[in-house]
């Protein structure tokens, strides 16, 4: 595939942005000044690199058989990781990414389950719209849930057009969809930060049923997040440290000295895939790739250390006012940061450093999970590693509050 001609967006004065120029991160990582990498090419690729073509109609229906069923899927994930989806094809390549339909069942075989899986939702949703309010009330676990989701479905996404206005029908849908993952998953309910994951899915699809089943299907891979924020929260900050000392042990170190090693000030951007770090535009972009899950299942560990990296130098730099600590003025960067991402470049920049990672011999043991295809046995010498590595596995960290 060739590679894209992408118009760049004007450069942000460093007032006005929380990120650094693309060169000065990666040069700045001691992880990538090791004697057997050939950094400048790196950069020079890094920088004049483009993501890919985004999978359009016409490349779609070249992989539509005859039947309906979709063929080579491997090959479509790895087009939609280089380069997403153009806008138009976006709602029907979302049922397959997010496995509401299956690439390989034919047009016959895709109706008889849309039949099913209309009627089931229905049969859900009726349940609690047939609830009288004295049952309701009566029934404290969903009026709970009813109550947070009428207040978090006002003032989600409303800057969207889809959102904007009084009275805007697509808010009852919104809110008909997260009562009904209700009567779904009654063990998880509802939890603040849901109807952030569902938002954009409906946007993008705009149709009711099928965005219930595929924010279904996403709320399975995110379950754990927010069914036990805590115990989640440690295991998740533990493998994002763990990459950060391994990529970047002086910044790591740094951290840790003012109080930020437990990395629960870096959780909302995992807890509901960087859903408030960039223009929902963006997000979309950045979804498509998770989705793939074509490099890991645990890709949004990279997104992430692509952009804390990018904010290396602007943290450790920083000019400490006096009525806060170091810690205050991380935790404010991070939040302020929202929105200051390119997403193009943390995405390229994730790339590389998996890439990198990846051809590494002796990697710790801790983060080679995160790399499916990595053996050491086809590795050569490509670079040289510290393997002094122990990381610290018992931090302690705060319960989380959503923001």
């Amino acid at each position: 595939t060739t590679q894209a001609a992408r118009a760049t967006p004007p450069p942000k004065s460093e007032e006005d942005t929380a990120v650094n120029n693309l060169s000065d991160v990666m040069s700045s990582i001691p992880f990538l000044e090791q004697p057997n990498f050939d950094l400048l090419p790196l950069l020079q690729s890094v920088e004049e690199k483009k993501r890919g073509i985004p999978l359009s109609k016409d490349d779609w229906e070249l992989f539509c058989n005859k039947d309906g069923s979709v063929s080579n899927p491997s090959y479509i994930r790895r087009i939609i990781f280089e380069g997403g989806v153009t806008p138009e094809l976006r709602p029907m390549v979302w049922l397959y990414l997010l496995d509401y339909y299956r690439f390989s069942d034919s047009a016959e075989q895709r109706e008889n389950f849309i039949n099913n899986k209309e009627n089931e939702y229905l049969v859900m949703r009726s349940q609690w719209k047939t609830l009288s309010e004295g049952q309701i009330k009566r029934n404290k676990p969903f009026y709970k849930a009813k109550t947070i989701i009428g207040k978090d479905t006002v003032r989600t996404d409303r800057e969207h057009p889809y959102f904007a206005g009084e009275n805007n029908s697509n808010l009852d849908v919104l809110q008909d969809i997260l009562l009904t993952h209700v009567m779904y998953d009654f063990d998880l309910g509802y939890v603040q930060g849901m109807s952030d994951i569902l938002s954009p899915i409906l946007i993008v699809l705009n149709h009711e049923i099928e965005a219930f089943w595929c924010f279904a299907h996403y709320m399975c891979n995110l379950h754990d997040n927010f069914a036990n924020t805590t115990s989640v929260l440690n295991s998740k900050m533990t493998k994002f440290k763990d990459l950060l000392k391994f990529v970047d042990p002086p910044f790591c170190a740094f951290l840790r000295e003012n109080d930020t090693y437990g990395f629960n000030i870096f959780f909302r951007w995992l807890l509901i895939d960087f859903k408030r770090e960039f223009s929902l535009d963006d997000v979309l972009k950045l979804w498509e790739v998770l989705w793939t899950e074509h490099l890991t299942p645990d890709y949004n560990l990279f997104i992430a250390l692509s952009m804390l990296l990018q904010m290396r130098q602007k943290i450790m730099e920083q000019e400490l006012e006096s009525e806060f600590s170091i810690f205050d003025n991380i935790f404010k960067m991070i939040n302020d940061a929202a929105g200051d991402f390119d997403v193009d470049r943390t995405l390229l920049l994730a790339e590389v450093l998996y890439t990198k990672m990846i051809n590494c011999p002796n990697l710790p043991t801790e983060i080679i999970p995160f790399f499916p295809t990595y053996t050491k046995s086809r590795l050569g010498d490509s670079c040289t590693i510290n393997t002094d590595y122990s990381p610290e596995m018992n931090f302690e960290v705060e319960e989380f509050h959503f923001a």
